[in-house]
This record gives C-alpha cells, structure tokens and sequence, in this order.
C-alpha cells in the first residue's frame, strides 16, 4: 500500500476512534442521529455501513498495489533455511572444482556466509589485475563465517600491490565489506576481507542460483528471477494450492534443482511460442487449456503474465542480465 493511502487511513479511524471514545465525540453523534431522527437499528446500520466501506477501501488499495510494490515488499524476506545458507559453502566448492582457487583441506568453509563467498569471483579477478598475470589465489583461512583471508606473499603480491589491491576491492565490495592488510611474524602478507552489512534476504540469495540455472539453460536470469518472485515470493518452502511446492511450484525438482527444471521448461517454451507472453501464459495455464481459449481473457493469467514482465523489467535495470 502507498504511503498516502497509510496516512488517509490512520487519520479516518483516528477521527472516528475520537468521535467513539471522547465525551464531546459521543455528544456530536448524539447530535447528528438526533437531528435525523436516526432510530438505535440504524445507528448501528449506519455505523457498521462506515466501517464496511473503510475495509472496502483498504482491500482495493492492496489489490491495486503495483507489481514492484509487491517486489519491494517481497524483498524484505530473509530466511535461515540451511539450505539457502549452504550456498556459501557450494560457491567455494565450485570454483575450487574448476580449478580458480586453492583452499587447504584442514580448512573448514562449511558455515561460510554467501555474503562472503558470492564476492570471491571479484576477488580472484581483482588479484588478476594488480599482478597482471593469471595465477590461482589461496584461502589461507576463515576466521569466522563472515570473513576470509587470502594469502598474497605467495602469490607474489608486493606490499605496494596489495595496498592496491585493498583500495580496488574496498570499491568495488562497497562499505559493507571491511578490507584489511597484516603481515605475520614471517613477514608473510595476507589480506582479509569481512561482512558488516545486515544478512542478505532471500533475492539476494537466490541471485546466483537464479543466474547459473539461466546460463545453463540459455535463458534470461531476470526473465527466470520474476518468475520465482511471482510464483513464491523466494519462499523455499512455498506450496501452493495444488500441492506442488518450491521455488516455482513445480510438479518436479526440489530445493535449487528445480530453478534448473524451470530453466529448462522456460527455454522449450519461448521456443515454441513466438512471444514471450504466450510462452510465460502456457506455463501459468498448461498447453491444453492454452490451445483451447484466448490467455489474455482470462484475468489471473493476464495479470501474471503482466507481473512478470514488469518485474523482469525491474531486474534488468537493476543489473541481473547477461554480457556476452
């Protein structure tokens, strides 16, 4: 609901709770019924008319809040699903399996926060390009899960590059994140890097698996981010009323497999359809019941598909698309 519609609101029932609860309030409704000759039977008739229309008000209010104030809303949604907090630990195992970073085996990063491992792909470019070279940068440790620290005398980072180094991150990872330089008893150097910030909500969670399902199945991730907010809101555990349950209430895949299965479904449709409305109708709709009327006549499905385009639109500002 709009800001103005909250203050309308609170002044109406602040008047009529003064109207109610104060003596002078009673004496002014004693007053009017008097000067109307209103009977008891339709002063409440009256009274309860009043306070129809107000939830009446309210109601079309919510129903006629925009997409991106639904998005807005949505956002605020942070969870501690362990399933959403073990993608720290899946990004750092996926770039140490595609050979981009070294990490020890006695080090635990299990309980790593996303918050620090999303940023680590910057990190590794970021080292690329103060030593102009390719190499592959080490976790020395985790100190705790909302930090990391990187060896750099090893990988032939001079102290002049890495105070560079700090000053490249410190703009690109923003004030939430603290960068610091030490050295230790061995004049080796490190460089530590730390989560300030509040946790993430679920959006930005669902960021990356969002953008690597899209990837892999050749579709746009913004496109596939609005179709999760549209369908759960970024609730893991949503289930909807048929029983299906998940990110985007599939009859199939579970957990982050079915942003992949989704994906996948989104692909053959646009495919086979030669818009994207049509393709996003047969997904809300099924292909039968597609074939048999006219999506757009229908309200829910014309109103979902419309919630998803403007919110794949949002995305897309926002920066969630791919360069090529």
């Amino acid at each position: 609901m709009r800001e103005i519609e909250i203050i309308i609101m609170a002044t109406i029932i602040a008047m009529l709770t003064i109207l109610i609860v104060s003596t002078r309030g009673r004496s002014l409704l004693r007053v009017f019924f008097l000067h109307f000759s209103l009977s008891q039977k339709r002063r409440i008739i009256i009274v309860i008319m009043v306070i129809s229309v107000l939830a009446l008000v309210l109601q079309i209010s919510w129903k006629n809040s925009t997409p991106h104030e639904k998005l807005v809303s949505s956002m605020h949604l942070v969870s501690n699903d362990s399933l959403l907090q073990s993608l720290g630990a899946t990004q750092i195992q996926a770039l140490k399996n595609i050979d981009v970073l070294r990490i020890d085996t006695s080090i635990s990063f299990k309980k790593i926060r996303p918050e620090i491992a999303y940023v680590i792909p910057s990190v590794i470019k970021s080292f690329q390009v103060i030593a102009k070279k390719y190499f592959i940068p080490e976790i020395a440790s985790i100190p705790q899960n909302n930090s990391i620290v990187f060896h750099t005398t090893q990988t032939n980072i001079s102290t002049s590059q890495g105070l560079r180094l700090k000053h490249l991150l410190q703009k690109k990872l923003g004030t939430d994140y603290a960068i610091s330089l030490r050295k230790d008893k061995k004049n080796f150097q490190f460089l530590k890097i730390e989560y300030r910030g509040q946790p993430w909500n679920n959006e930005k969670l669902l960021s990356v698996p969002v953008l690597e399902a899209a990837v892999a199945e050749k579709v746009e991730p913004a496109l596939l981010m609005a179709w999760v907010q549209a369908t759960s809101h970024f609730n893991i555990g949503y289930k909807d009323d048929n029983g299906n349950q998940g990110l985007l209430a599939l009859d199939s895949g579970s957990g982050f497999e079915q942003l992949r299965v989704g994906a996948h479904l989104l692909h053959q449709r646009l495919e086979k359809h030669i818009n994207v409305q049509d393709a996003l109708a047969s997904i809300y709709l099924g292909e039968e019941s597609l074939r048999r009327k006219e999506w757009w006549k229908d309200p829910l499905a014309k109103a979902w598909v419309e919630q998803i385009l403007v919110n794949a639109q949002d995305y897309r500002q926002r920066g969630l698309f791919l360069t090529h």
